[in-house]
């Protein structure tokens, strides 16, 4: 089911980018590219690493039925990003300010998805420690692209001319309404856990676990990100469009890798519970082996066809095709790494 949601969020993230790149244009879809990193980047810090937090003690609290440190975990970690939100928007807009024509409409929209994205993270990790699964992919997967390309086409029809703030906009009012709806939901299902167990000591063992995977996570979405903003300030608008067309269209090489990490996780962790070090070993390697074909059956359509695939962008979009050559090597070296 993981898969399953996982490709059909794929199936849908495509168009969804894809229109909002015809609709835009190169100069103006890479302006929305970069906002759209700095957010996610944002999104990662204000995040503080309470997904991973809340992957083990919500799990924990449900399973012992000790809703007082879960309700307390809930209303702690939403707080606490709020006012790391807050913060961080504080910091940019004393940057906006030093511009001549700050972006309204932009950085508004973009704090928005840093928000909306920071808080999602969160809910999709407690509804996945409810045994939600489905849903827990559900609102970022499918109901975000879902919702963009509904508006994309509501403005074609409208014959409305997109730019990057309103692209931005559109991005934003998604999220929102998928954050929402994720919020909703995680609140009924914790709401429904008895209120035992005691709250006494557990911020400490939440702030404790949580602050050193959120440096790992900031530090590799920065990495992440950090082309796309960098071609904007050292060549221009339209270098970062590309990028972003091509390092979308390399990303399907790892759907392969992630169907067998979900297949061979968990065999693997019981080879390590058990000690089995030699089906350990054995695993790996076949992980390591299936990982590197699948990857390579995916990337050889790209590979091939890649000024062609780029044009669905736009017709500028083709000339990424060495890039994506670039990109799709260097992502085949790592599935040959497992």
């Amino acid at each position: 089911m993981s898969l399953g949601v996982r490709v059909a969020g794929l199936a849908l993230t495509f168009p969804a980018t894809i229109l909002l790149s015809r609709s835009l244009g190169i100069e103006a879809f890479g302006a929305f590219s970069i906002a759209l990193s700095y957010a996610s980047i944002a999104a990662i810090v204000a995040r503080l690493g309470f997904d991973n937090t809340a992957t083990k003690f919500v799990a924990i609290y449900r399973q012992d039925g000790a809703g007082r440190p879960l309700r307390s975990f809930f209303a702690y970690a939403l707080g606490t990003m709020l006012l790391a939100w807050v913060v961080l928007c504080g910091g940019a807009l004393a940057w906006l300010m030093l511009a001549e024509a700050p972006p309204v409409l932009l950085a508004g929209s973009a704090a928005v998805i840093a928000l909306a994205l920071a808080c999602l993270g969160v809910l999709s990790a407690i509804l996945r420690a409810f045994d939600r699964i489905f849903e827990s992919q559900f609102y970022e997967q499918l109901l975000r692209p879902l919702l963009i390309i509904a508006a994309v086409a509501l403005a074609w029809v409208l014959g409305m001319r997109l730019d990057a703030a309103s692209g931005l906009a559109i991005t934003a009012a998604s999220l929102l309404l998928a954050t929402l709806l994720a919020f909703w939901r995680s609140a009924r299902l914790i709401s429904q856990v008895p209120r035992d167990g005691e709250v006494a000591g557990q911020k400490a063992l939440w702030v404790r676990m949580g602050w050193v995977m959120a440096i790992m996570s900031v530090f590799m979405e920065a990495l992440n990100q950090v082309e796309v903003i960098l071609l904007g300030a050292l060549a221009s608008n339209a270098q970062s469009a590309l990028f972003a067309a091509a390092q979308r269209l390399s990303s399907l090489v790892v759907l392969g890798m992630t169907a067998i990490v979900i297949v061979t996780g968990p065999q693997i962790a019981a080879s390590f519970h058990r000690g089995d070090r030699e089906g350990l070993a054995k695993l790996a390697k076949l992980s390591a082996r299936l990982s590197f074909g699948s990857a390579l059956v995916l990337a050889a359509g790209p590979l091939v066809a890649g000024p062609w695939l780029l044009q669905l962008w736009g017709r500028e979009f083709p000339v990424a095709a060495n890039v994506l050559n670039i990109l799709l090597i260097g992502a085949l070296a790592n599935a040959a790494t497992g």
